[in-house]
């Protein structure tokens, strides 16, 4: 089915409204626009407005690097957004906030046609982690105080979270000031990394716990049995391993991302409303110290939990680097225990085959001596080949048949011992040579 098919998920917040997300249908962003520019122009700084339009998708239009060219362009979102990118002035500026798929941070300020006074901050954010990337654009007017923000996810669950903390619950900080809503994508943001966390933690520690990597004090994650089947085998776990491996690698990349996420909205605060004791900012005097506070509490809260998180897939790296070289050793000595076992079973039947080889021999020995006598018996036996007096008869018969025997079994043994010497040149050759004797 063509994304064409498919209908956005577009949503409308005032802070003046209801204080519900009210649904908009197709057009819907830019129907509403003429509403939103009509309240920026009548509102104040003693009664500033406050618009918030979510999106559910990712409106994504790079196409030009290999990480780009795996991502497909949803093309209903981008439609729907393209009045509020006009809107906000994001068409007129060289930005990269829809052309990467990576963390992307940065602002920049409208001056008036004289050029002299700033009009309007706007705050481009991407935070990105797989497919619960959040893009958002946030122009602040320093006028007013008013704001009009862009907020899109593509994963459904983290918009509705956000739409979630956009709400009545959270109508003093964003009363306070538009850049409430940083904090609010902030503390989204760490608690899904907070959870991703989590997870990858259980993943590691079950495989501890299987594979007796850590004291047992530290094991609280047992595999099911059908897990626990899976990862005895040993192309399973080095799977396993490999694929933890590459995700808190990735982990660390995303939660450093997020630890500059949050630095950027501390500067955002900074360059808005200046330093606490200085002030200084592009709207200086716009909060009071309580409100400050309050802002500033919000952001450190998800903060230490991003940084929290960091730590922790960083510790989880340094001990999955050093349960890979474990699980090595490990399967190193599984492979060793299976060459022995199967060196012993060829030593048996290295036995048993010489076993054979004696019985074989002491059989073909006794058809040497009986065999020159039996010939010699049927030509003596004969009627007319052999015609002696009695006497000497048997002593000739005898003379005969022990010659031959003795003749046959020197053979014999000068065959055995001359056809044995290529292979004992052979094996004294290979012996030196694992001995390193020249």
């Amino acid at each position: 089915m063509a994304d064409s098919d498919h209908p956005v998920d577009a949503r409308f917040w005032s802070r003046s409204g209801s204080g519900t997300h009210d649904p908009l249908g197709p057009g819907g962003i830019g129907a509403k626009l003429p509403y939103v520019k009509s309240a920026l122009e009548r509102a104040t700084s003693s009664s500033p407005s406050f618009f918030v339009f979510s999106v559910c998708g990712d409106p994504f239009r790079g196409s030009h690097t290999v990480s780009t060219m795996r991502q497909r362009p949803t093309v209903p979102v981008i439609a729907e957004i393209a009045p509020l990118e006009a809107f906000l002035g994001l068409n007129d500026h060289s930005h990269g906030l829809f052309d990467t798929l990576r963390t992307y941070l940065d602002y920049f300020t409208d001056f008036d046609p004289s050029q002299q006074h700033r009009e309007a901050i706007t705050f481009l954010v991407r935070s990105g982690r797989s497919g619960h990337a959040v893009i958002f654009a946030l122009k602040v007017y320093l006028r007013s105080f008013s704001a009009v923000a862009l907020l899109a996810a593509k994963n459904p669950a983290d918009l509705a979270a956000l739409r979630a903390l956009i709400s009545d619950a959270n109508a003093p900080l964003l009363r306070a000031s538009p850049l409430g809503l940083l904090a609010l994508v902030l503390e989204q943001r760490s608690l899904i990394w907070e959870e991703w966390v989590a997870k990858v933690w259980v993943s590691i520690n079950m495989i501890e716990g299987m594979n007796k990597l850590a004291p047992e004090a530290w094991i609280s994650c047992f595999p099911s049995e059908e897990k626990l089947k899976e990862l005895e085998d040993m192309d399973a776990l080095q799977n396993r391993m490999s694929e933890a491996g590459v995700e808190l690698s990735h982990g660390t990349g995303i939660l450093e991302g997020g630890v500059r996420l949050g630095k950027f909205f501390e500067e955002a605060i900074t360059v808005v409303y200046g330093e606490e004791q200085t002030q200084g900012g592009l709207m200086c005097g716009g909060l009071r110290p309580g409100e400050r506070e309050h802002l500033m509490e919000r952001l450190r809260g998800p903060m230490s939990r991003i940084v929290a998180a960091l730590e922790r897939f960083r510790e989880l790296h340094r001990r999955h680097q050093g349960h890979i070289g474990q699980i090595h050793n490990l399967i190193a000595q599984r492979e060793t225990k299976t060459n022995r076992a199967i060196a012993e079973i060829n030593l048996d039947v290295a036995r048993v085959t010489a076993d054979d080889s004696r019985t074989m021999k002491t059989v073909a020995l006794v058809e040497l001596i009986f065999l020159p006598a039996i010939f010699i018996s049927t030509l003596w036996g004969a009627v007319g080949i052999v015609e002696l007096d009695g006497a000497t008869n048997k002593h000739v018969f005898v003379a005969v048949i022990l010659t031959l025997t003795a003749t046959v079994l020197c053979c014999w043994a000068l065959y055995m011992r001359f056809s044995r010497k290529p292979f004992d040149k052979r094996h004294n050759s290979a012996l030196a040579a694992g001995l390193g004797i020249v």
